[in-house]
Parts: structure tokens; C-alpha cells; sequence
């Protein structure tokens, strides 16, 4: 006879991880097509608005249109935000927090949605957490020889300066922020790469 237990709980705990990960790449799937489809339409109306305002035609009508795009977007968002604070359920949020001495937290990622839905998660965790954007890598570098973050969300694929950039700059200045890359990319390569920071 064999005491199978320890084997047991372990098959279970993988299957668990394994519907957890199913669960939230769906989620993450219905996001990706959020941004890149759903989004587009009401920032095509507004632009075209606004082409339509620089020559005068009937102002009502677009100032209507504006509005109809401005609330498509804001529904967009909302469900964006919902889905996501779903799967922070699965991502033990309070332990991620409650370990660390967490005050400021800049987020840097040159993508608006992206860090509306990260101000809303960290603030869900910690309300009284001061949360500092930034569109432009350069300017949280800035940032960084004046204020003193706790901790760095970064995105990696930004114009101008890229994440990657953003950590050599770090790294040459003797900058130890803890520095957590948020990206879609999958690449072990980028993995490893990351690893060497």
C-alpha cells in the first residue's frame, strides 16, 4: 500500500491553477477585443467630429454625435473594468498589497485605457494608494529623481522611449524602485531579458 495523499493534493491544486488561468485568459481575451475593436468606433466618430467642426456644418447634430460616442466609450470602459475586477478576485489581491509598504505607485504605459483600469484595481485594493500616470516613459524618469515611488507598473512597447529603455536609464542612474512589467507580450525571450533587471 502507498499513501497517495500528498500526490492527490497536488493533481488538484494544478487543475485548480489550470481553470484559474482558463478563466482569465478568456477575460483577457474579451478585453483584447475590447480595446482593438469596440473602441474604435466612438474614437472614429469623435475625430470625424471634429473634422466636421473645423468647417461648420450643423454643430448640433455633431455635438449629439459627441455625445452618443462619449457614452459608448464610457460603457466600454465599464465593462472593461468589470470584467477585469472579476479576475482580480482570482489574483489574491490582498496579499499583493498587504505585504509591502505601498504608498506611490507610478503607472507608465502610453495606452489611457490601460492605466484608467490600473488606477481603478490598485485603488479597489488600497483606496488611500497615490497612483501617479504617465503617458511618456521620459517623464516618469523625470519623476523618478524627485518623487520616490514604492513600486513601477511599465508597460514595454511605448513610443519614444520604450520600457526597456526606461530600465536601462534606471539602472545606469542606481535606481532600485521594484518595477513590474504589465505587457501582452509572451515572448520567454522578453522573460529572460526581463530577468537581467
Amino acid at each position: 500500500m502507498r499513501d497517495i495523499t500528498a500526490k492527490k493534493k497536488n493533481q488538484f491544486k494544478i487543475e485548480e491553477l489550470s481553470a484559474k488561468t482558463i478563466k482569465q485568459n478568456e477575460v483577457l481575451k474579451e478585453l483584447a477585443f475590447i480595446n482593438s475593436h469596440k473602441l474604435r468606433g466612438p474614437l472614429v466618430t469623435i475625430s470625424a467630429g471634429i473634422e466636421l467642426l473645423r468647417n461648420e456644418t450643423d454643430i448640433e447634430t455633431i455635438i449629439e454625435k459627441f455625445k452618443l460616442a462619449g457614452n459608448e466609450l464610457d460603457q466600454v470602459i465599464k465593462k472593461s473594468v468589470t470584467l477585469l475586477s472579476d479576475m482580480v478576485v482570482d489574483i489574491e489581491k490582498q496579499e499583493f498589497l498587504a505585504k509591502l509598504e505601498v504608498n506611490l505607485v507610478f503607472c507608465i504605459d502610453d495606452d489611457h485605457l490601460q492605466l484608467l483600469i490600473n488606477k481603478r484595481i490598485l485603488n479597489g485594493i488600497r483606496p488611500s494608494l497615490k497612483i501617479i500616470n504617465f503617458y511618456d516613459a521620459r517623464f516618469a524618469l523625470d519623476s523618478l529623481k524627485v518623487e520616490n515611488p514604492d513600486l513601477i507598473f511599465l508597460d514595454l512597447n511605448m513610443p519614444g522611449m520604450s520600457g526597456w529603455e526606461f530600465l536601462v536609464e534606471m539602472k545606469l542612474l542606481n535606481l532600485d524602485t521594484d518595477v513590474y512589467i504589465l505587457s501582452s507580450l509572451v515572448d520567454p525571450f522578453d522573460k529572460q531579458k526581463a530577468k537581467q533587471f
